[in-house]
């Protein structure tokens, strides 16, 4: 019996073993669904703005809102009728219908660009409010114009309502670049910086981890949309769009490039230029034009600029006021500038006065033509001072010159840092072959 009651000791011994056995298992079970629940109410940031989109015009964004709308197909829509009187478009003259049919698309509708509103969904998405204030937003729809003045403006929370951005689209980014291209990088800087003066709306026990302890940018998923590859967007995509699961950029290949389709009988002349670095592109340019190009057309008639009824293209508004102040110093009376900052009556005047023959030249930038596709009359020469960041403008342009005496030809320089620039206009194989040629100028007809 004793022997039996020892047993019996030992039997004790091994339940209480296992009944600590069970409670540590359940201790950790519920730590488990403790840490997961955690986890789960993680689940916001400093302000309810996840998603940050930044458009050209009010008709892109009224696209975006209604596509939106589409897919969500809320009960009810709050303030769509303000939204819609604001971002609507006029009906378009006979002249804007005669347009090109990619300008007609870009050029739509609203083309304001001055615009910034939030959207709220709650309810389980059964109720959209538009046109809502930033700090109950949870997307942001803005131009990165007026985005960036808001910035500055909101001195006292001048990070906050970009704090929490977790979606960053940057689409037709093409067509920012032909605006200011300063504002998207601006815009982009003062994302996901950790407000210095949290809104009443945070909820500390509800913000990821991540965003508290400064790595937001690492987690946010940035979509930069544009029809052609730049310096300006490689540098944005380098320097602030970075994710811990990677990136991908997607490059196009160019076969034919822009300069088959040109359908006239205009002479394309490449001529490269020498440059040790980018910084010094912008004096070869100038030193090239001025004192070798210049010089070359004065010979060929008495006109100080030397041929009758040329344009002269330049993409950079930096290099078009260089150049400008140049020429007046030449001959103010022989030229006309059309740019984005002149006057329409100017504009009317210079029109005319190219056709007429009572100017030489017209300096053109290239943000002009983006805006207003205006093709002076009777040109029969261009030169591109520099590629055309939209290739589409190179054959445009030239299918509009007028033959004279002899073909129209169209003059174009580049350095070797304007190379994504020279493969949509040449095609991707032969830019590789012209950068590289022991030849500095070669000719298509």
């Amino acid at each position: 019996k004793g022997g039996k009651g020892g047993k019996g000791g030992k039997g004790g011994k091994g339940g209480e073993a296992e009944d600590a056995a069970t409670a540590e298992l359940e201790r950790q079970l519920q730590d488990a669904d403790n840490e997961e629940e955690g986890r789960r109410k993680r689940d916001s940031g400093f302000t309810p703005c996840s998603v940050l989109i930044l458009l050209p015009f009010k008709n892109v964004a009224l696209k975006y809102v209604d596509a939106l709308l589409r897919i969500l197909e809320p009960e009810e829509v709050e303030k769509k009728e303000d939204f819609e009187i604001a971002f609507a478009g006029s009906e378009e003259d006979a002249k804007f219908l005669r347009k090109s049919d990619d300008y007609r698309k870009q050029f739509e509708g609203n083309i304001d660009d001055d615009f910034c509103f939030g959207i709220t969904i709650r309810d389980r998405l059964a109720t959209v409010k538009l046109m809502c204030h930033y700090y109950r937003a949870d997307i942001i729809i803005a131009s990165p114009m007026r985005l960036a003045h808001e910035v500055t403006r909101l001195a006292n929370y001048e990070h906050d309502f970009l704090s929490s951005v977790e979606v960053l689209i940057v689409d037709q980014a093409d067509a920012i670049l032909m605006q200011n291209w300063r504002y998207v990088e601006k815009c982009v800087e003062k994302c996901n910086l950790n407000p210095t003066n949290v809104h009443s709306t945070a909820d500390y026990e509800r913000i990821h981890h991540w965003q508290i302890e400064k790595c937001a940018p690492f987690f946010r998923q940035s979509i930069l949309i544009s029809r052609f590859q730049d310096p300006s967007l490689i540098a944005l995509f380098d320097r602030h769009l970075k994710n811990l699961s990677g990136r991908v950029q997607a490059q196009q290949l160019f076969q034919a490039g822009a300069i088959s389709r040109v359908y006239n009988q205009t002479r394309s002349v490449l001529q490269r230029l020498d440059c040790a670095s980018a910084v010094e592109a912008s004096d070869v340019h100038f030193d090239f034009f001025t004192q070798k190009l210049l010089p070359q057309l004065q010979k060929r008639m008495t006109s100080v600029f030397g041929q009758k009824y040329l344009i002269v293209f330049v993409p950079s508004y930096f290099d078009y006021v260089r150049l400008r102040n140049f020429l007046e110093q030449q001959d103010r009376d022989c030229f006309r500038e059309l740019c984005e900052y002149t006057s329409v009556r100017d504009v009317r005047d210079g029109h005319k006065a190219f056709k007429t023959g009572q100017c030489n030249l017209v300096l053109m930038t290239e943000r002009f033509y983006f805006f207003k596709r205006m093709n002076p009359a009777n040109c029969k020469n261009i030169i591109f001072y520099a590629p055309p960041l939209n290739a589409q403008f190179y054959y445009s342009l030239c299918n509009w010159l007028k033959p004279g005496d002899e073909n129209p030809m169209a003059y174009m320089f580049y350095t070797r840092y304007d190379a994504h620039a020279l493969c949509r206009i040449v095609g991707t194989e032969r830019a590789k072959k012209l950068l590289m040629s022991e030849k500095d100028t070669h000719m298509f007809s």
